[in-house]
């Protein structure tokens, strides 16, 4: 039978585009159908919004792109830098092996760049001539329940939501390269700390949506992934 959905599985449902019909609860999960209806309400505002903007537009004759969302970022995506590296001589950058689907820290900038780079470099554009191929990556689509903001420094700030603690779950994906467009995956699915990560094309289940850390639940600035209530349960029925 189909997995009971509990409220830690909302992204994964939100994020897939598709309709579905799976199995509720009440007894189980009784907020989880209110929750849905509350996402819905929040994309029809969205969809509002857009409209009335697009409305304005074409009133003043103008051709504007939607204003972006505060965690998204302009232009030619993003690098991933490794917080402890920003001032070294080589700065790290999550990224993927040239030959194979493994992601893995490698220098973000091509060898002539980072005696270039000015005080407070990672705030900026990524600028493709200077970067690294297979570096460069896209954030989203994200998941609504709580928010994440850009601040100064470039990081990527998590606010909890209603019922997710960690705040928007989001999708990371390879920027550049044959495999532009793939997913960041936990490979094979590990449940533990310490799984390889790789590059795999996106099926928008859990071990390919990602939080980002506030100091809490996990360091600020750390990107992870959380296991389904589901599977935390099978995990502890087996150590009894």
């Amino acid at each position: 039978s189909p997995t009971t959905m509990t409220l830690d599985y909302l992204p994964t449902l939100e994020l897939s585009g598709d309709l579905f019909a799976r199995k509720f609860d009440d007894a189980v999960e009784p907020l989880i159908k209110d929750y849905i209806d509350k996402r819905r309400e929040k994309e029809e505002e969205r969809l509002k919004r857009e409209k009335e903007f697009m409305k304005d537009m074409e009133a003043e004759n103008k051709t504007e792109s939607l204003p972006l969302e505060e965690w998204e970022f302009q232009g030619e995506g993003v690098l991933i830098v490794a917080k402890e590296t920003v001032g070294d001589k080589e700065p790290l950058c999550l990224g993927m092996e040239k030959d194979n689907n493994k992601v893995l820290l490698r220098p973000c900038f091509r060898k002539e760049v980072p005696p270039t780079l000015s005080p407070n470099w990672e705030t900026g554009a990524v600028i493709i001539e200077e970067t690294i191929s297979y570096n460069r990556w896209d954030i989203g689509p994200c998941s609504s329940d709580g928010d994440l903001k850009r601040n100064e420094t470039g990081e990527l700030e998590m606010i909890p939501g209603e019922y997710s603690v960690t705040g928007p779950k989001c999708m990371l994906k390879i920027g550049d390269g044959a495999r532009a467009g793939r997913c960041l995956d936990v490979d094979s699915e590990r449940n533990q700390p310490g799984g390889l990560m790789h590059i795999y094309p996106c099926v928008t289940k859990w071990h390919q949506l990602f939080s980002f850390g506030n100091g809490t639940i996990a360091p600020r600035g750390a990107i992870h992934a959380s296991l389904p209530l589901h599977i935390v349960r099978q995990l502890e029925n087996k150590k009894k």
